[in-house]
């Protein structure tokens, strides 16, 4: 069931990202069309025309690859490789950016650390589960903070959110626990992130105050 559930939340979240880099796309596909449109009657400027179009494309091609690498590397994940945690936080907030509503601060100080034993595909399918409920979580304004340190060989990471909290009658990390049924959510992904977190070793824990926020702590052991 457990590989079943990890799945289900893999797809979900795919799901979710193609959703924002659809919305995302509008502005570069009505770009190159406006301005391939206008090749024609603006000859003299037809390299600076191209130029527009060429950085849009660019930017095509690096939304759907980084959505095609997370789909094939949560695929194909190893519990024996390893991965940057600066490296997997720049990709996950690069394929998240739409979700991150624009009334959300987020607050990331980028680190230095030692790579930890997860593969790209594993690490970034919990932090897009932990800020997707974060993102949620925040009604009108509100502030995410992603904080990183090591301690004792052991990468830690912080993600808090000031939004409105979990209630007493949520258990936290067991399936099918949500707030947000009506909005189609299955109340999987903190479940699914605390078995990938154990399985290799690690620790996830959760505090959270209604109206005040959320923290989510997560402990990596490094190579």
């Amino acid at each position: 069931m457990e590989e079943n559930l990890t799945a289900l939340n893999k797809y979900y979240l795919i799901g979710i990202m193609s959703a924002g880099i659809i919305h995302e796309l509008n502005n570069p596909v009505s770009a190159i069309l406006a301005n391939i449109n206008m090749l024609g009657d603006c000859k003299d400027d037809a390299d600076e025309i191209m130029d527009i179009i060429t950085r849009n494309a660019k930017r095509i091609n690096i939304m759907t690859s980084q959505l095609r690498e997370y789909s094939l590397s949560a695929s194909d994940a190893k519990a024996s490789e390893t991965s940057d945690i600066t490296d997997v936080m720049n990709r996950v907030l690069d394929i998240m950016r739409n979700r991150l509503k624009y009334s959300i601060t987020l607050n990331y100080e980028k680190k230095k650390h030692p790579p930890a034993k997860y593969s790209f595909g594993l690490l970034s399918q919990v932090m897009i589960n932990i800020l997707l409920n974060a993102a949620e979580s925040i009604k009108g304004t509100g502030v995410i903070e992603i904080a990183t340190s090591v301690i004792d060989k052991n990468i830690i990471i912080k993600i808090s959110d000031t939004g409105c909290g979990i209630p007493d009658n949520i258990k936290l990390f067991e399936p099918f626990q949500t707030t947000k049924l009506s909005d189609g959510h299955a109340g999987i992904g903190l479940y699914v992130s605390k078995k990938i977190i154990e399985t290799n070793g690690g620790l996830i824990s959760c505090s959270s105050k209604l109206k005040s926020g959320t923290t989510v702590t997560i402990t990596l052991p490094s190579v």
